[in-house]
Formats: C-alpha cells, sequence, structure tokens
C-alpha cells in the first residue's frame, strides 16, 4: 500500500518543508534542482494524475526564456528526478490520467513522453491550416474531449487564431472556427464530449500593431460549430468586470476569478451566477470532490504593498487559510514578466491529494507541494 503523501514527502531526499508563518501550512518544496527556475504546471491541468506518483513541472535556464518538461518521483525510497532537454514547452501539457505519460505541444507538433523519456510525435498541425504562413502557437493548453475521441487547438496562425479538432482514432481534423481576434485558454467540458469553451484575451495585431482589447471574455462552443456564444453576456471586460481565467467544475459549472471580487460560478445552460468566495483573485481551482477552492493574489501588482500569496477556501464551511505568503518578489524585473510568468497558478492533483503551486522562496521560483490532509480536515 502506497504511503500517504505528507508521509513520503516527509521522508523525501529532493524536497524541503517550510511552514508558513500565519497559517502553519506545510509545503514541500522541491529543492534537488535540474535548473535555476523551476515551476509547476499552468494551473488549467494539474501537474500530478493518477496516485500522485509523479510530479510534472517545468524548468528553464536564464537567460534562455525557453521552458522544458521535467518530472520528479515522489517515492522516498526511489528518488528520480528528470529534465527532458528535448522537449521545449510551447503551450501547457496534458497528463494522461495514469499519471505517467504528458502529451506535450512543440512548436508545430505533439509529443508524447512517458517518465522513462520514451517518446513519439503524435501529430503535427495539417500544411492547409498554416497555408505558408507563420505559426505564433499551436495550442494555449492541451485540452481532450470527455470521451477521449478529439483534441483541441486555438492555434494562432498569421493574422488567424483557429479553433480546430484532431481526431485522435482516424488521424483526421476538423476546423470549428476561424477567428479574427485573439481567442486562447480553450478546454474541452469535463462531462460533455461536445462542449467547450475558449475565451478571448487581450493582443496586438501581428502586421500593424494595433492594441485589440478583450470585449467579452468565456465564450461557449461545441465540436460542430453550430453554438458560439459568451457565458457572460452582460459582462463586459473593462467596463463593468475584470472576469478571466476560467475552468470546470466536477459538476459540469464553469468557476472563473473575477480580479476585483473574488471566484464566481455560472450554469453554463441558464447561464446564472454566483459569487462563491470573496477575495479578488486572478488564477484558481476546484478541488476534485468540490470542496475546496484556491486562489493566488496579486500576482500582476506583485510589491511590498500588495505581496502575492496563495489562499484556499472551504465551500461549505467558509473556513478560509493561507497556503503559502507573502511570497518574495520574483528574482526578475517586469520586462521579463511575461517570459517567465512566476504566478503561482494554484491547482489540485487529481486525485485530490495535493495542492501544488509555484512559490519564490528562496529568492528563486520552484515548484511547492502541499498535502491537502495535512490541513483540509479542519475545514469539515
Amino acid at each position: 500500500m502506497t504511503p500517504p503523501l505528507h508521509e513520503r514527502l516527509a521522508a523525501h531526499p529532493f524536497f524541503t518543508a517550510v511552514t508558513d508563518p500565519d497559517s502553519g501550512v506545510i509545503s514541500y518544496l522541491l529543492t534537488e534542482r535540474v535548473a535555476p527556475y523551476q515551476t509547476g504546471l499552468y494551473f488549467m491541468n494539474t501537474s500530478m494524475r493518477g496516485d500522485s506518483e509523479w510530479l510534472w513541472f517545468r524548468c528553464a535556464f536564464p537567460p534562455e526564456k525557453s521552458w522544458l518538461l521535467c518530472v520528479v518521483k515522489l517515492d522516498p525510497a526511489d528518488p528520480q528526478i528528470r529534465c527532458f532537454p528535448n522537449m521545449r514547452m510551447s503551450g501547457n501539457p496534458w497528463i494522461t490520467p495514469d499519471g505517467e505519460t504528458a502529451f506535450l505541444p512543440l512548436r508545430d507538433r505533439v509529443c508524447k513522453i512517458d517518465v522513462r523519456g520514451e517518446w513519439e510525435e503524435v501529430l503535427r498541425i495539417p500544411s492547409e491550416l498554416l497555408k505558408s504562413r507563420h505559426l505564433f502557437n499551436l495550442v494555449t493548453n492541451m485540452s481532450p474531449s470527455a470521451d477521449g475521441r478529439f483534441f483541441l487547438f486555438d492555434s494562432h496562425v498569421g493574422d488567424e487564431f483557429i479553433l480546430w479538432l484532431h481526431d485522435r482514432e482516424n488521424g483526421e481534423h476538423k476546423v470549428v472556427h476561424r477567428f479574427v481576434r485573439k481567442m486562447h485558454h480553450s478546454h474541452f467540458s469535463l462531462h460533455d464530449p461536445e462542449l467547450f469553451m475558449v475565451s478571448q484575451g487581450p493582443g496586438n495585431d501581428v502586421y500593424t500593431g494595433t492594441r485589440i482589447d478583450i470585449e467579452t471574455r468565456t465564450w461557449l462552443m461545441d465540436e460542430h460549430g453550430t453554438r458560439l456564444e459568451p457565458l457572460t453576456p452582460d459582462l463586459w471586460f473593462g467596463k463593468n468586470a475584470r472576469n478571466c481565467h476560467e475552468w470546470w467544475t466536477p459538476e459540469g459549472k464553469i468557476q472563473y476569478c473575477e480580479y476585483g471580487s473574488g471566484i464566481w460560478e455560472v450554469d453554463p445552460e441558464s447561464k446564472t451566477r454566483e459569487l462563491l468566495w470573496n477575495r479578488p483573485s486572478i488564477h484558481g481551482q476546484v478541488h476534485p470532490k468540490g470542496t475546496w477552492l484556491v486562489c493566488d493574489e496579486n500576482t500582476y501588482q506583485w510589491n511590498e504593498i500588495k505581496p502575492c500569496s496563495v489562499w484556499a477556501w472551504h465551500r461549505e464551511s467558509g473556513r478560509e487559510l493561507r497556503i503559502a505568503g507573502p511570497l518574495p518578489q520574483p528574482p526578475f524585473g517586469w520586462k521579463d514578466w511575461r517570459a517567465w510568468h512566476p504566478d503561482p497558478h494554484p491547482h489540485f492533483s487529481s486525485d485530490g491529494q495535493a495542492l501544488i503551486h509555484t512559490t519564490t522562496q528562496g529568492c528563486t521560483m520552484n515548484v511547492a507541494v502541499s498535502p491537502v490532509e495535512l490541513w483540509a480536515d479542519g475545514g469539515r
């Protein structure tokens, strides 16, 4: 029988325990280094799946600003850590349910790699989508449909953002829609194999430099291209809301962070919404059982007056506690902010045992794991 996660981490030679001085929450920092910068994966896909035996993360070697995929085994009796220099990330990977294989976008293609480093190419963007144009980005976040048949892509090609599907059964592709404004952060529903969401983002026209701001942030679409509707039709970004960074819940709803108020929940069919957690936040995620929410704050105003922290909130009791903070400012200036992306991006493992986040403790960038069982009981 596999020991509880907190026992494995406490005995693991690659991890060091740190305790938040305010809440007493214990997190374990991956202090065994394969690179100067190490962070968790983006919050939309978890860094740990299966029985939480393997933790996937990313690393970088400044001043080079590309990220490489890495993995560490959480068995203290068999500690292993690997950096894959051939897996240069151009988007967020998807980890298979057993936790041992990652599907990773690498510029114009997707490769899969297992924890031993064995890899193979899965697909490339079809030439008829490129049409000799520059590919700026293949996909923000690898996302399979609920039935596993499709992968969803939000590719930035030339002056277009193309939503298209790759059929994993027969290798065929299908264009769902083409946009002229930035659409990214696409993600399939966890329940409905035809439904997905895609988000409008700010950006500049690649030819003229004209600024194109967000109008309506989150959109609902389906694989047939017959549905295109705003999740919150009465909210206009920068006018009466600053809603951003969304995710699916275990019950099939959508939650999102609103920078000024906190985390909201929306029914995608009725469009009714509710403010769940009144804490201004930037990124968030929900526990697989729906019991806890987590968020980071002040990541875009990170300074000594408004430090960045990671928080958790228990939905039933309303209990709130700080997981980590205030975090030291990152070891670089605002000029390099978007490249290094130091935001904590907190998220849970698929089995709910762990909360993973990026931390700047130790005056660098690192990945931290907080065993939920050490602090969750007090919220029940």
